[in-house]
């Protein structure tokens, strides 16, 4: 009676040692189910993780799985499947908190949400580090800095791009200091070109002795037509732009402008005596008014 009395007792104890220790296997499996996570975080080493995307820039949102390092309980690199990577040179690592998750952000404003899955992936996906290599396109960086379609195209054709080629906000910012300094040289041809086509100075005649001359003359493109002045027989007009009115025959003040990069002007007396289609027809006027 004894005997079965003391193996009854035995009985309980073991079936309690049986039911705590199946308890605390259930309860380590629950609190870590991940695999590499323990009570301290999650250990030094590679995992398979989930990663969603986004760039407030662009809009762009993407679910990726991909290989990320961890160390110290931290995603301190995110690798994609072009080869690419994401590491602490670009964004500050942040510590996974019990699901195994973590939000990133990149230094060039995209966003990344990191949720551990395992040890390994049967796969990952390919993807491109939008944040690094560009987040947009040439083409969006040229209309973010209000391109033209023909300054985009002249700028395909003179530098070899593409519009769908990937821009950094480097680059991209160079891009507009580029495009700024080419406008303004533009700029400044165009507005060149418009002084030579308003009047710019072919030639200027002069016979005489010392400060006198008895013979004093230019000839002087104005939008496409060239006019022959005569001047006062004191004043020596010099090479340059000049402006002046071709449609009177009066004395006049023109203004000439020797340096075309600077605006320091003289003042000439001069009037229009003739005009005509090729500068060669006014010199042989001038030779038969001064003699050759």
């Amino acid at each position: 009676m004894r005997h079965n009395y003391l193996l009854l007792i035995l009985l309980f104890v073991l079936q309690i040692a049986c039911t705590n220790n199946t308890t605390a296997t259930e309860e380590e499996e629950k609190k870590f189910a991940i695999e590499g996570q323990t009570e301290n975080g999650f250990e030094d080493g590679s995992y398979c993780a989930e990663v969603s995307y986004y760039n407030a820039k662009t809009g762009t949102t993407n679910k990726y799985t991909l290989k990320v390092d961890v160390d110290y309980n931290k995603v301190e690199k995110i690798y994609f499947g072009n080869g690419g990577w994401l590491d602490s040179d670009h964004m500050t690592p942040k510590e996974l908190d019990s699901d195994g998750e973590c939000k990133l952000f990149s230094d060039a404003g995209a966003q990344y949400w990191v949720k551990i899955t395992g040890r390994s992936c049967s796969h990952y996906d390919d993807f491109t580090a939008e944040d690094i290599n560009s987040g947009i396109t040439m083409e969006q960086c040229a209309y973010k800095i209000n391109m033209t379609e023909q300054e985009i195209t002249d700028y395909e054709s003179r530098f070899n791009k593409k519009r769908t080629d990937p821009y950094t906000e480097e680059m991209c910012e160079l891009l507009k200091n580029y495009m700024q300094k080419r406008r303004q040289l533009l700029s400044e041809s165009e507005a060149f070109e418009r002084e030579v086509d308003e009047g710019y100075i072919q030639g200027v005649y002069r016979k005489g002795e010392g400060d006198y001359y008895y013979c004093h003359h230019a000839i002087v493109k104005k939008y496409g037509q060239f006019y022959l002045l005569e001047g006062i027989s004191s004043q020596a007009c010099t090479m340059g732009l000049m402006q002046f009115d071709h449609t009177t025959s009066q004395w006049q003040e023109v203004l000439v402008k020797e340096n075309p990069q600077y605006m320091d002007l003289k003042v000439f007396k001069m009037r229009v005596i003739s005009y005509g289609a090729t500068k060669e027809e006014l010199l042989s006027q001038i030779e038969m008014i001064c003699g050759k």
